[in-house]
């Protein structure tokens, strides 16, 4: 920002000019920071180790206005109560899914989870709802939190599938604590 003084304007003047710079570079920091972050902060240990208890993480807002949403992305979504979740998508759009003796299968396929490093998610617990094949519509997502031993997601009735315009975004940076400050993947 590049303001010129003009000896000759009154002081009025040149405070006024200031101010509306200053108001436009925080109008526009406003508008980026709210259009492609929004903080949410996990409130439970359903996405242990990744995310711990009341750790803040910024979602992208935009990662999904031009892209769809994709297996192991995690999201941030509203609840059928308001709260916003976070967990991670494992069934998309016209799949079946179905847990049997732990075992997630989609589409009558074990769960493959290779892609994602480190991760044993193809291990789950309690089945839930998902004990009988869930067919997901052309706008649901089943999601499961990572730490399955201790996850309200799909396979529970109080969250249920997902649907595509409940999802606020993909999850992509951790700010709080500032130690653990990073990337998620």
């Amino acid at each position: 920002m590049n303001i010129k003084l003009n000896k000759t304007q009154p002081l009025f003047i040149k405070i006024l000019d200031f101010m509306v710079h200053i108001s436009l570079a925080i109008c526009t920091a406003w508008f980026i920071a709210y259009s492609f972050a929004y903080k949410v902060t996990n409130t439970g240990q359903s996405m242990l180790p990744l995310i711990g208890v009341n750790e803040g993480v910024l979602v992208n807002r935009l990662a999904y206005v031009f892209d769809k949403p994709e297996r192991f992305d995690i999201i941030a979504f509203k609840s059928s109560e308001n709260d916003v979740n976070v967990k991670r998508i494992i069934g998309l759009p016209g799949e079946t899914v179905v847990i049997l003796e732990g075992i997630v299968y989609i589409n009558g396929n074990p769960l493959d989870t290779s892609d994602v490093v480190g991760k044993d998610l193809e291990k789950a617990a309690l089945e839930g709802i998902a004990s009988a094949p869930v067919i997901l519509k052309d706008d649901e997502y089943f999601v499961l939190g990572d730490n399955r031993e201790s996850s309200e997601d799909s396979r529970f009735s109080k969250i249920g599938n997902v649907k595509r315009k409940l999802i606020i975004g993909k999850l992509w940076l951790r700010i709080i604590p500032l130690k653990r400050i990073g990337y998620l993947y």
